[in-house]
């Protein structure tokens, strides 16, 4: 009769491949969504982004991008917002969450944007990172991950950001002795270089 018994070899063997998933999936670094997911702002504010991620030290030090794409799946172009983490993906471990505060051009068109970030190495940036997805988070077939909304044109702003204000068209002037008043101190921005008189052709507004 033979023996079913496994010898210690074996079960040795077997136990150590069962494992080997386990450690692999547990060597990935898990992107979570935005602390605040659904964002609200307008053109030329800020808006502040709240990272999380589930972090396991990593090979190198990547940096984070953030990108906003359009319903039509454009991205929108030079918006500045890469940088590095707090603690390097080198040595982050366990929960990282920071905030990271993006400026929003004066020209961005309004409507909804997804918010997807990821890592890339900054040697040869479109090497970008795989990485896990926490709940709610979604990938597409570039390793960009879908952490959450920015709304831009309506409602109340939720980034947390003061209003931007383009002064393109302005140009910064001292205040008179005369109008010392009831002018603030830090002087005010007319319109292009018209007279400041009369008042009813004059836009203004306070440069502090």
């Amino acid at each position: 009769m033979t023996s079913s018994r496994r010898s210690p070899a074996s079960l040795f063997a077997a136990m150590l491949l069962a494992l080997i998933p386990a450690v692999s999936a547990a060597q990935t670094s898990t992107v979570q969504r935005l602390g605040t997911p659904s964002l609200s702002s307008q053109p030329g504010q800020t808006v502040t982004v709240a990272m999380r991620f589930n972090a396991v030290p990593m090979s190198q030090s990547y940096y984070v991008f953030v990108h906003l794409v359009d319903a039509n799946g454009v991205q929108y172009p030079n918006l500045g917002a890469d940088h590095l983490p707090p603690v390097s993906t080198a040595t982050w471990s366990g929960a990282i969450a920071y905030n990271r505060v993006v400026a929003l051009p004066t020209n961005l068109a309004s409507g909804t944007y997804t918010v997807r970030v990821g890592l890339y190495n900054i040697a040869s940036p479109m090497q970008r990172v795989a990485l896990a997805t926490g709940s709610g988070v979604t990938a597409d077939n570039e390793l960009r991950y879908t952490v959450g909304t920015l709304t831009v044109g309506g409602g109340q702003p939720t980034g947390n950001g003061p209003v931007g204000q383009d002064a393109s068209a302005y140009v910064l002037t001292s205040p008179r002795s005369s109008t010392a008043a009831s002018t603030p101190a830090c002087g005010m921005i007319t319109s292009g270089t018209r007279p400041r008189t009369p008042p009813s052709t004059t836009r203004s507004a306070t440069a502090c």
